[in-house]
């Protein structure tokens, strides 16, 4: 009992450090899935949009979103193929994005996405004409 009311004394040491709540340190510092956006800021990801061209089914780029949807709001961060791979290893998923619209494949991995607690989807309703 102890070690937790020591454990809970840091947190909220560790939050008042960064100007933060207690709620905002843990979701953002104890969380696996971080990434920096195209800003430069660090953010925790909540969300992920995978988007292949629609004509040729090849991979476009992966959105990494703040907030827990991926439609109707801006993204922080587009991935490209290599970078959404090491993001998803870094978060200890070893399936792969596939490089052409494949549904099982993008079915299975958005599956273990949202066991990670992050939204997934996926579409091949990119035109690059």
């Amino acid at each position: 009992m102890k070690i937790i009311k020591l454990f809970d004394d840091y947190l909220e040491m560790a939050a008042a450090a960064q100007n933060m709540s207690r709620e905002q340190y843990t979701a953002y510092y104890l969380s696996e899935a971080k990434a920096v956006s195209s800003q430069n800021e660090p953010f925790t990801v909540k969300g992920i949009s995978f988007s292949y061209i629609e004509r040729t089914g090849k991979f476009y780029g992966a959105s990494l979103y703040d907030v827990a949807k991926t439609a109707n709001v801006n993204k922080k961060v587009k991935f490209g193929l290599d970078e959404i791979q090491s993001f998803l290893k870094s978060i200890k998923i070893t399936d792969e994005v596939p490089s052409r619209y494949e549904e099982k494949e993008l079915d299975a991995l958005c599956k273990l996405i949202a066991k990670k607690g992050i939204v997934c989807d996926y579409n091949d309703a990119m035109d690059i004409s």
